[in-house]
């Protein structure tokens, strides 16, 4: 692979991994370092641009890896839980960028508490619609996982396929297994990289398997994805949105997961889809 190819894979910040048990309004001082040892709401920035999702950690986490505002165009939810989608954080983002253009923001619901705030335009994307978006065509693809809204029954809850920049990669959280129709529209499409929700950990019958995954169900998954080329035989697989309650330290999980090689994210983890073999550094 050439430098220039190098210079425009896309790069992954993981500014949080936890799931929403993480006590974050009681958060210990100072914050355990040790990765995995504390974990923010699930968040991740690709290419200093690209915010998914902006839970109640989204100030912290911009304090602590220096993260420049200004640079950010775009905020994608993947569904309006509160762990992923804190209207305070919204705020709090759109004053740091105050003199830039819009933050152009994206939802798949309606975000009243945003319709009229200035500093962006928010704009819907339903299931299976594209946006062109920092050099990337972004497919939202439908998920499986339950968000209610009192005043208009249930939510839509999105992944994100992410095309260009020289890769193609999934970004899958929250939900559980992957909908038959998804597999179906990534065929033909084989996948440089998953990042992929690991909330359950290893433990076989909690009933959240409903709408998010465990260890098993991900082993089952990318083997199936990987023998009909849908996943690269090399392509990463990175767990991401990890439950406090339900796994056990950063190298307990790696432990677990060593013989598949998988990649377990924690706050900070930084990673570059490095090219045409999947690999990830």
């Amino acid at each position: 692979m050439t430098t220039d190819a190098a210079a425009l894979a896309p790069r992954l910040l993981f500014l949080g991994t936890g799931a929403a048990d993480w006590p974050w309004t009681n958060p210990p001082k100072p914050l355990p370092a040790a990765p995995g040892a504390w974990r923010r709401s699930t968040m991740t920035l690709i290419d200093d641009a690209i915010l998914l999702d902006a839970g109640p950690s989204l100030p912290d986490a911009m304090a602590t890896y220096a993260i420049d505002a200004g640079r950010i165009t775009d905020l994608l939810f993947t569904h309006t839980h509160s762990d992923h989608c804190d209207l305070a954080s919204v705020a709090a983002l759109l004053t740091s960028r105050a003199g830039q253009p819009p933050l152009r923001i994206w939802s798949p619901d309606p975000l009243p508490g945003l319709a009229l705030a200035e500093g962006c335009v928010v704009q819907r994307i339903r299931p299976w619609e594209t946006i062109q978006c920092q050099g990337y065509a972004v497919t939202a693809l439908p998920a499986n996982h339950h968000v209610a809204h009192e005043a208009q029954g249930s939510g839509t809850p999105v992944h994100y396929l992410f095309e260009g920049q020289g890769s193609r990669w999934l970004y899958a959280l929250d939900g559980a297994w992957m909908r038959c129709e998804v597999r179906s529209h990534l065929e033909q499409r084989a996948l440089d990289a998953l990042v992929i929700d690991a909330t359950i950990g290893d433990i076989p019958d909690d009933y959240r398997v409903f709408e998010h995954n465990s260890l098993a169900m991900i082993g089952l998954m990318t083997a199936s994805l990987r023998r009909a080329g849908i996943l690269r035989p090399h392509a990463p697989v990175i767990l991401d949105h990890l439950a406090r309650t339900l796994h056990g330290s950063q190298a307990d999980i790696e432990a677990l997961v060593a013989d598949q090689g998988w990649t377990v994210a924690h706050d900070g983890l930084r990673l570059t889809l490095t090219g045409d073999d999947g690999s990830a550094s």
